[in-house]
């Protein structure tokens, strides 16, 4: 306890000629609001047996760090090799989205009026026209993110009524998120259906009641089931739906756009709505846009939504939907420029070159290293199964690794890399070109 007493007191530090910098820019209110907390800190960690030391110069030295870094939402170069890294915000946006941000950010905009007619108009409008085309949807409905398209759609065909729902389906996702959950809250009944591991379609069938209300589908995110399983595809569910005038209702989860390839196969937006009355996902995952939740489906379900009084609730604002538009359009254009995919679509080639060459000027300083084989990440719950091969560039670190990774986590841009055994690895997938060199800077100062 005796070690309390060494904390000097905020007036002596507030005095300290090394803060004359920092008072002159902010309220001294604010430096001293900072200077409280970091010494409330320090108490808690001393009291929690810690041994560091305690000086007027290291106190100083940790709040001018915190005042020189005032944003608490930072840049972050991503060296995982992990694309839609939910921790990390998901999607970057493209170059089109920040541009439309920049200008109808400081700008008034016709977010719900009607240039043509003169008169107010809906906020829901700008994107219709869009995914009609994209998806083949008859009408469209965005919110502020998927897991609230979920709950309105459950709110608003569901309550009161039953949800069939298969039991391998009852995910939990970030933040003990979990769909049975959600069912409950949105004021439907959750029927469970088949087993963890197999349902039927007749399972769905002798499931069916009076107060069945929907029918519904999830993706599975971040996990897979394997070995002796089985589920019923939704395009068997479409039938069996239609048969007894239910509702069928998709959670995509991570939707994509795309009409070829890997995604078009298992994340297809415009395939999964042939076989189903509502479909929902989201907008920064596979989309390669702004968090929101996508709903799809026909006039009459749409327009019942929009009555619902959480739709008010959960509404986006203009800057959501600039983004958003502004993502949509990029799948119009022959050819797109979408971070997510210009990530995913690196080829190992081009990044064991790119690889090869920044360790070689990382060993030029001094720095020792290799490359191995690796295997990047999707994200997002977007194909949990799938690895892309990916060079990695592996580090050997003498210093304390905990102390680097933290010190690579201070820097601005703040770098998060993967953690080994006395190594650290640096994977290129989803570092721009032109950010190389600020990486390499940056493991310089650190590991030099």
């Amino acid at each position: 306890m005796n070690r309390l007493r060494e904390i000097p007191n905020v007036h002596e530090l507030l005095e300290d000629p090394a803060l004359a910098g920092a008072l002159g820019k902010y309220k001294r209110s604010y430096v001293n609001f900072l200077l409280n907390e970091n010494l409330s800190q320090l108490r808690k960690e001393i009291l929690k047996g810690s041994e560091e030391e305690i000086s007027k110069e290291k106190i100083i030295e940790s709040l001018l760090r915190e005042i020189e870094q005032p944003y608490a939402l930072r840049e972050v170069l991503n060296a995982t090799g992990i694309v839609l890294h939910t921790n990390l915000g998901r999607a970057p946006l493209s170059k089109e989205s920040f541009q439309r941000l920049e200008r109808l950010s400081h700008s008034y905009s016709n977010l719900e009026y009607d240039l043509e007619q003169g008169k107010r108009g809906s906020r829901y409008d700008h994107l219709r026209r869009h995914l009609q085309y994209l998806t083949g949807a008859e009408d469209a409905h965005v919110v502020n993110n998927n897991a609230a398209a979920v709950f309105l759609i459950l709110s608003t065909f569901a309550k009161g009524k039953e949800v069939l729902l298969s039991r391998g389906e009852m995910i939990e996702i970030g933040e003990s998120f979990r769909i049975p959950e959600i069912i409950k809250d949105s004021g439907a009944r959750l029927v469970e259906v088949g087993t963890t591991n197999r349902t039927h379609l007749w399972d769905y069938e002798q499931a069916i009641g009076e107060d069945t209300g929907m029918i519904m589908k999830v993706h599975p995110s971040n996990y897979y089931i394997g070995g002796f399983s089985q589920e019923v595809e939704v395009k068997e569910l479409r039938q069996l739906a239609t048969k007894h005038k239910i509702p069928l209702y998709e959670d995509v989860g991570s939707g994509s756009l795309l009409e070829e390839g890997l995604f078009r196969e298992k994340n297809s937006v415009r395939e999964a709505l042939r076989h189903v009355d509502l479909l929902s996902f989201s907008g920064d995952k596979l989309l390669g846009g702004p968090q929101a939740g996508i709903i799809l489906g026909s006039k009459a379900d749409i327009k019942s939504l929009k009555k619902n009084q959480l739709t008010r609730v959960l509404r986006v604002d203009k800057l959501i939907l600039a983004a958003l538009e502004a993502t949509l359009l990029a799948y119009t254009k022959t050819e797109f420029d979408l971070p997510t995919y210009f990530f995913l679509n690196r080829s190992y080639e081009e990044l064991l070159l790119r690889s090869q060459d920044f360790l070689e000027k990382l060993k030029c300083s001094g720095i020792k290293g290799e490359i191995l084989e690796g295997k990047s990440l999707v994200g997002g719950g977007a194909l949990p199964r799938h690895r892309i091969p990916s060079p990695q560039i592996v580090l050997f670190v003498e210093k304390n690794l905990e102390k680097i990774n933290l010190r690579l986590r201070r820097l601005d841009p703040a770098i998060v890399a993967v953690l080994g055994e006395g190594q650290l690895h640096i994977d290129l997938r989803c570092i721009y070109p032109e950010d190389e060199a600020i990486l390499q800077a940056a493991l310089r100062e650190v590991l030099l």
